[in-house]
């Protein structure tokens, strides 16, 4: 088999997770979202900014096999917007809510169905909470280290 990173897979197997917690109230975006989609609450996988790129890679030798070994970060965030300033502490519950259930679909299975991927888990985690005209915003900035190796 030739060189070939598990990522693609792996960042469709997250999107499909993520569409089981998809609700009435709760949009799943694959990358950025489309502008003027947004709903009350947000599950970007693949977020990016100006600091942080979508996925981070690294790529080692691994001195067992001719394969390269391979970690990399899926950079996602979810955000969840409460009509009144008020409500920080539900927007806040709610959004450490669809994380805790994100990482419950992804612990029952670390490979992600995806070939060569050996494990992912939440990594980093971020809470940013904001005040905006249209109330409190609950922001959760989180990581999905995923190791894995580029082929057989």
């Amino acid at each position: 088999m030739t060189w070939q990173s598990t990522a693609p897979a792996a960042l469709d197997a997250l999107v499909a997770l993520a569409e089981q917690l998809k609700g009435e109230k709760t949009a799943i975006y694959d990358g950025p979202e489309v502008r003027g989609t947004r709903k009350a609450e947000a599950l970007i996988i693949g977020y990016e900014t100006d600091r942080t790129p979508a996925v981070e890679h690294q790529f080692t030798e691994d001195g067992l096999t001719a394969n390269a070994r391979e970690r990399y970060r899926v950079n996602c965030r979810i955000e969840v917007a409460q009509g009144s300033a008020k409500r920080l502490s539900n927007a806040r519950a709610r959004a450490y809510a669809i994380l805790t259930a994100y990482a419950d679909l992804i612990n029952a299975d670390e490979t992600l169905g995806v070939d060569r991927l050996m494990n992912a888990m939440i990594g980093m985690v971020e809470y940013s909470p904001s005040q905006s005209s249209g109330g409190a915003v609950a922001t959760v900035d989180f990581a999905v280290d995923c190791d894995g190796y580029t082929g057989e």
